[in-house]
């Protein structure tokens, strides 16, 4: 359908029209690399850069029946809900590894608070079957998604707290 949407385009245009190459994969195949990165595991369509430490979509994939434009968004979200879970798991273990960096009772307490909060949502992941269909899961998860952005924002490890601080250095509110 898309290849046949791209070539009216090109007829209308006259021109040929540069795009990446598209891979076409089986639904069942995304559902399963899509739960794995919402619990922040690497696969084919989803790479781990680093420097950024963000999940990255494969471009081009597509299933088929739908457009590769709304598969990437909608990839995109999901990898931004693997990148906050990661984050959040390593900001969680960060200072329970490290002793000497002692912030107060409430700041151990929170990061324990967290620490549960990750594992209830890891559970959820786990539990979700594989049968599923892509804008299912999508819908399942939104409002964790959410969540996990808020509580990656407060940790500061989220998209405006990445400043180099990865929250070491974060004014964590200690007064509630």
């Amino acid at each position: 359908m898309y290849k046949i949407y791209e070539g009216g385009l090109q007829m209308l245009s006259n021109t040929a029209i540069q795009s990446a190459p598209y891979v076409m994969l089986k639904e069942p195949e995304l559902v399963k690399d899509v739960l794995n990165v919402l619990i922040g595991v690497v696969s084919s369509t989803f790479s781990f850069n680093q420097p950024t430490q963000a999940f990255v979509v494969k471009q081009g994939i597509y299933v088929s029946g739908t457009s590769p434009e709304n598969i990437a968004n909608l990839l995109a979200q999901v990898a931004e809900y693997g990148t906050y879970y990661t984050r959040l798991s390593h900001f969680s273990l960060q200072s329970a590894l490290d002793i000497s960096q002692s912030k107060g009772l409430v700041f151990q307490a929170f990061k324990s608070g967290l620490r549960k909060y990750l594992q209830y949502y890891r559970a959820c992941v786990l539990s979700t079957p594989n049968t599923l269909s892509l804008l299912t899961i999508s819908f399942l998860f939104r409002k964790l998604g959410r969540q996990l952005r808020y509580l990656a924002e407060l940790c500061c490890v989220g998209t405006l707290g990445m400043g180099g601080n990865r929250g070491n250095n974060c004014s964590f509110p200690t007064l509630l």
